[in-house]
């Protein structure tokens, strides 16, 4: 049975291929190039994703939908569509390095986070943080810089954050929405914007596509990331507006109401615990494992500085003979996509 982990990981290399599919169409002449219709397939993935609740065969119509705009987007095109969607675009989609390159660091950042959640590293990072919550305000402020320091991957850090502060939180009549609240907050928005994650991977990816079809722009796809890192509004927003209300402790609207059954009532939810507890499962500590945050730290610590060394290494190979050159022309000339991999 494929769990959520993997299920991420399959949308990620479906979400290349149907961006990939898309981009395409600007290509595919009148039909579609600078039409409306370029933007059809994410709306329509985005529209069946919300009714069905199901992401992957969302991202699959999406791409036979970008398939079927290529192909005059008549009645008569709907069938070659389906052929092309596997033919042509997702066949030229895996077989192009940088999709592959991606991918690949994506499953392996995904396996060291699986790795340094069962070796206990990230239970030895919980362990230092939560002996500080010994009050509501701590605890929801614990919670925060938990979500920040397991910034690899999203999934990671919502279910060790998420099942390991809950009984915290639940202890200083904290609610559940309240801890739902600053997890999610936390784990997405960080993940967008740390230096190396899995979404780090994923997002260099669509820019590198975005640069293949833009002539006149010469700059490489992590270097366009790093730059434009201090306009990532909604990300930094939403961390800082989690410490705020977590360091304050003023609630409003809806949570406030929640705040208040808490405190009066507990928050404890015995059904919502058992699924929480089974999906944690796969990743908590191996029994008997010490619980050191060192197991965590040093294989995070040698990935980043291996993405430094490959985006120096490649950068320099890349100026030739140039001499004394600046850090943003180094890595202006790195090759993203390989320093990834040497991670």
């Amino acid at each position: 049975m494929i769990n959520n982990n993997n299920l991420k990981y399959i949308s990620y290399v479906i979400s290349l291929l149907l961006f990939s599919t898309v981009s395409e169409a600007a290509e595919a002449g009148p039909q579609a190039a600078g039409s409306w219709l370029a933007i059809l397939p994410p709306l329509f993935t985005i529209a069946v994703a919300l009714i069905t609740k199901r992401v992957v065969p969302a991202l699959f119509l999406g791409i036979w939908m970008g398939a079927w705009i290529i192909n005059d987007f008549g009645l008569g095109g709907l069938g070659k569509a389906l052929l092309d969607t596997f033919q042509v675009f997702v066949a030229n989609a895996l077989a192009n390095p940088d999709h592959s390159a991606i991918v690949l660091f994506s499953m392996m950042v995904g396996g060291m986070v699986g790795i340094i959640s069962r070796n206990g590293g990230m239970q030895g990072i919980v362990n230092h943080i939560v002996r500080w919550a010994d009050s509501a305000r701590h605890a929801c402020v614990a919670t925060a810089s938990l979500g920040l320091a397991i910034f690899c991957d999203d999934y990671a850090n919502t279910l060790v954050v998420g099942n390991t502060m809950r009984p915290v939180t639940d202890s200083m009549r904290v609610s559940r929405a309240k801890l739902a609240y600053i997890v999610d907050s936390t784990a997405a928005p960080v993940a967008c914007i740390a230096v190396v994650t899995t979404w780090i991977g994923y997002e260099i990816g669509l820019i590198g596509d975005s640069l293949s079809k833009m002539e006149g722009l010469d700059t490489e796809a992590y270097l366009l990331f790093l730059n434009t890192l201090p306009y990532s509004f909604y990300p930094v927003m939403a961390i800082a507006f989690v410490f705020m209300v977590s360091i304050t402790g003023r609630d409003f609207g809806p949570m406030l109401e929640a705040e208040r059954h808490a405190l009066a009532h507990g928050s404890e939810n015995p059904a919502i615990d058992r699924a929480s507890n089974e999906e944690a499962e796969s990743i908590a500590p191996v029994d008997g494992k010490p619980q050191r945050a060192f197991n965590a730290y040093i294989p995070v610590a040698v990935m980043v500085l291996g993405v430094v060394v490959g985006l120096y290494v490649t950068g320099r190979e890349g100026l030739g003979d140039v001499s004394d050159p600046t850090l943003k022309d180094i890595i202006g000339n790195a090759n993203s996509y390989t320093a990834l991999m040497w991670a």
